[in-house]
């Protein structure tokens, strides 16, 4: 890679530190962690989860097939 290249999309208009809107910036990132956080959080779940319930499902039909059966 040369030194004259620029990595990254291009931009139309040079930004600059100084005309960022922190405050806003910083509303979007909390907002997006949010949102990753409470995506990790389902997937996290339903991979402990996932196989409990099915568990507990087959033992639940069994429970009820055998007292059907009794009746």
């Amino acid at each position: 890679m040369t030194a004259g290249k620029t990595v990254g999309a291009p931009s139309a208009r040079k930004m600059e530190w100084g005309c960022i809107d922190w405050d806003l910036a910083t509303q979007q990132m909390k907002r997006l962690q949010m949102r990753m956080a409470k995506a990790v959080k389902r997937q996290q779940k339903a991979r402990t989860h996932g196989f409990g319930r099915t568990d507990r499902n087959r033992a639940k039909e069994r429970a009820d097939s055998v007292s059907t059966q009794v009746t």
